[in-house]
């Protein structure tokens, strides 16, 4: 997470009320501040993410003001159970009087963010969940396609080592492995890919980069890809015009107007042709099976 701005620049002590009233500590409101009033914003942000609603509000500004003065709020709402009690208690110690506030050094230290911390991949791990890479180089571009669109609908709890592993080689957290990220990886853990050839198979929109999907997509268990379910529910995507069998034109409409796809048009011809085995220019359920 990256926060562009929290409130006010560190001073001994401040003296103007600036910044967005959900976000205003109670000593913004009484005019008399420090850089501690930036801690509670961030408590703020961390109880909105959590539950996805701002701690301190009600139907006026002076109401609102009331709450954040006498540091009234809860985690009653059926939002919060599924929340830690280490993240509560980090709330609840952040949400404090600025004399009682946690320091930002603490903060750091805190055993819910600990938890967070990156880890080194074994070697030994990282080897066999990448493994799955070359299946994924060898399939046809029809069948990285379907990945791709399965990828894009798997839930976390399918993907979690996965997800987790993306995470670590994601470098800088951009969203986006980057060839110099993975080959960093690759030379460390002596892997053996050919950087170049990964990315010409695994970056299907081609800007770059791997993008989390795309790198669920090559990844993934067979498990979680074979699934018959998922399976049928990926063929009825791109069935667009529900006739039981997948044609060029419904095809390349479904391509270009689906955000978790983005293949370039000039690949569409000829990814479909990968999966019609009678030529007729069209898929059926059995051919997309095959596939």
């Amino acid at each position: 997470m990256v926060i562009g701005e929290t409130g006010q620049e560190k001073i001994k002590k401040m003296t103007t009320k600036a910044g967005t009233l959900y976000f205003m500590s109670p000593e913004i409101l009484s005019f008399n501040y420090s850089y501690k009033c930036d801690i509670w914003s961030l408590g703020v942000i961390l109880y909105i993410m959590l539950c996805g609603y701002p701690p301190f509000s009600a139907e006026t500004d002076d109401d609102t003001c009331q709450l954040i003065l006498s540091q009234d709020f809860d985690f009653d709402d059926e939002a919060w159970n599924n929340v830690s009690d280490e993240a509560m208690q980090l709330i609840s110690q952040i949400l404090l009087p600025e004399s009682k506030r946690i320091s930002a050094k603490k903060i750091l230290s805190h055993p819910w963010l600990k938890r967070f911390k990156n880890e080194e991949v074994k070697c030994d791990n990282m080897s066999n969940q990448l493994s799955r890479i070359r299946g994924f180089q060898k399939r046809c571009k029809f069948r990285k396609t379907i990945l791709s669109y399965i990828a894009g609908r798997v839930s976390d709890e399918e993907v979690e080592n996965e997800k987790k592993l993306f995470s670590q080689l994601d470098r800088n957290g951009d969203g986006y492995i980057t060839k110099k990220e993975f080959r960093e990886v690759n030379e460390k853990n002596e892997l053996g890919y050919d950087v170049d050839k990964v990315f010409e198979d695994l970056d299907l929109d081609k800007n770059g980069a791997i993008s989390y999907t795309e790198f669920i997509a090559a990844t993934m268990n067979d498990t979680v890809a074979k699934n018959s379910n998922r399976l049928k529910q990926a063929f009825k995507f791109f069935d667009s015009d529900n006739d039981g069998i997948i044609g060029i034109e419904d095809f390349k409409n479904i391509l270009n107007n689906d955000d978790n796809m983005s293949i370039g048009n000039t690949l569409i011809e000829e990814i479909i042709k990968d999966c019609d085995e009678n030529g007729d220019g069209k898929i059926d359920y059995q051919e997309f099976y095959r596939c």
